[in-house]
């Protein structure tokens, strides 16, 4: 706050007139602004917000303008993020969503009470008492919105327990190779630790709607185990309502072996597969296990791509009310030859199925449609299918929220306990937004940078300064390659 009332007192006064500003700027009175503007942010719910035209101020009775207007806390931060993006910046199909711990400023303490037996405070010895297990009592802190929360297991630290909040980021994702662009912060959610992650990340996506520039266009949503892993109903179905397409990675318990009420079909790992799916090709291990090479992963990821031409393919659009979507066998989509199918029988495909002719009770599951709903395995759905090189392609693009989680934490900013010193949700919300807004400033500014560019947002002009050397290309040859004398 000292910072912005330093640089509100560099203004002009003509400038300070026209931002409101009267008399001289201090840390104290900064303070007080940005406290009452949180106040009134946040005091009502999204459903009982005043409307207010962004021309004169004046509170409407009945909502004449866009909802894309000012009305909540979380909709205001993100407003200030979305002003620190280039209107021009290219837009991503693809959005991935990741979360961190933020540990509260503000201790977790619990007053010491008398010993006494447990459940029974004030019943130490010297009141009458047993003694015996000391009473925990009620517990207290400055900051009532923070809750427990449990961190992931890293390089940096161990499983533990923290006291605070959890951020959720949306993030711009590019499958690599497709384009050049920074990788910038879209929404921003700040909830207590442990509150629905569900809930949280769908709230990210729907604040993009609302604060993205009108160019910008959304398809697909990149997300870890800590999302794809809740049920269906939360994630999946309200992903399809809105016309979007999950990319995840399956956890051990998620890829199974199911059967279909579907005849002549199988469920594996999520996709629709026809039983003539040969068993080689039925439990294959991931290309994203740790540890492994990018040539074995490539190599794992064909053996997947093998076992794609036996599966169903996408026949129409889901439904985005329902969740149902039409899917039609291998042999109907073009990719193996079926005797029980005709037409494919007429062309040279790489694979041929043994299937024994239909019956009126059994029937072969390689050609014909169906229909799919949301009760059969949603939780694992998505296409492409899981392990295929084309999956593998489009969940690489996750590295856009890992690299922005490490901006976060280590890299450029310092996210730990007392970046911010004060309490509850709004006033560290909003105090970690203005933190991302200058994140996001920082990541176009080094893109620019390295590919010496003007500033994108114009105005300044940017000086690179000479040309960096060109360095001298590695040697073909190591010392270390030559053979042993």
């Amino acid at each position: 706050m000292s910072a912005v009332a330093q640089e509100i007192e560099l203004l002009s006064r003509q400038r300070k007139k026209e931002l409101g500003v009267k008399g001289a700027a201090t840390a104290k009175n900064v303070w007080q602004t940005k406290s009452s503007l949180l106040q009134l942010l946040t005091r009502f719910t999204m459903d009982e917000e005043p409307w207010v035209d962004p021309a004169t101020g004046e509170v409407l009775d009945e909502a004449r303008i866009s909802r894309n207007a000012i009305s909540s806390f979380d909709l205001f931060i993100n407003w200030m993020i979305a002003a620190s993006i280039p209107e021009d910046l290219v837009s991503p199909e693809g959005t991935a969503i990741d979360g961190t711990g933020v540990e509260a400023y503000a201790l977790y303490r619990r007053p010491i009470q008398p010993a006494g037996r447990a459940g029974k405070p004030g019943k130490g010895k010297e009141n009458g008492g047993s003694g015996g297990i000391p009473d925990p009592g009620p517990r207290r802190c400055a900051d009532l919105d923070a809750r427990w929360g449990k961190k992931t297991a890293t390089d940096n630290h161990p499983k533990e327990m923290y006291f605070g909040y959890e951020a959720h980021f949306a993030v711009d994702a590019y499958p690599q190779g497709t384009v050049d662009a920074p990788r910038v912060l879209r929404s921003f959610v700040l909830v207590p630790a442990s509150s629905d992650r569900a809930a949280a990340a769908v709230a990210a996506l729907d604040i993009i709607k609302k604060v993205a520039a009108e160019g910008y266009r959304l398809s697909r949503v990149y997300i870890d185990r800590g999302y794809s892993m809740l049920k269906a109903e939360n994630v999946q179905l309200p992903l399809w309502q809105r016309g979007l397409s999950p990319v995840f990675d399956l956890a051990q318990n998620q890829k199974t072996t199911q059967p279909s009420t579907h005849s002549g079909t199988i469920f594996i790992d999520g996709g629709l597969f026809s039983e003539a799916l040969p068993e080689k090709l039925r439990k294959l291990p991931s290309p994203r296990e740790s540890g492994i090479s990018s040539e074995e992963s490539a190599k794992r990821a064909k053996s997947f791509d093998e076992r794609n031409d036996y599966a169903y393919r996408p026949h129409g659009a889901r439904d985005p009310e329902t969740g149902r979507q039409r899917f039609k066998g291998p042999a109907t989509a073009g990719k193996l030859r079926c005797p029980n199918n005709a037409e494919s029988m007429r062309v040279d495909y790489k694979y041929e199925t043994n299937c024994a002719p239909d019956t009126a009770e059994t029937k072969c599951g390689c050609s014909g449609t169906v229909t799919v709903g949301p009760e059969e395995h949603a939780r694992e759905s998505q296409w492409p299918l899981f392990g295929t090189t084309a999956w593998l392609k489009l969940y690489g693009a996750r590295n856009a929220v890992e690299s922005f989680n490490a901006d976060v934490r280590t890299n450029k900013l310092n996210w730990r306990r007392g970046y911010v010193k004060t309490f509850n949700r709004p006033r560290t919300g909003f105090l970690l937004a203005i933190s991302l807004v200058a994140l996001n400033y920082w990541i176009v500014r080094d893109w620019a940078f390295k590919r010496r560019l003007q500033s994108p947002w114009g105005g300044e002009h940017w000086d690179f300064g000479p040309e960096p050397k060109k360095t001298r290309a590695r040697r073909t040859k190591l010392i270390t390659d030559q053979p042993d004398s």
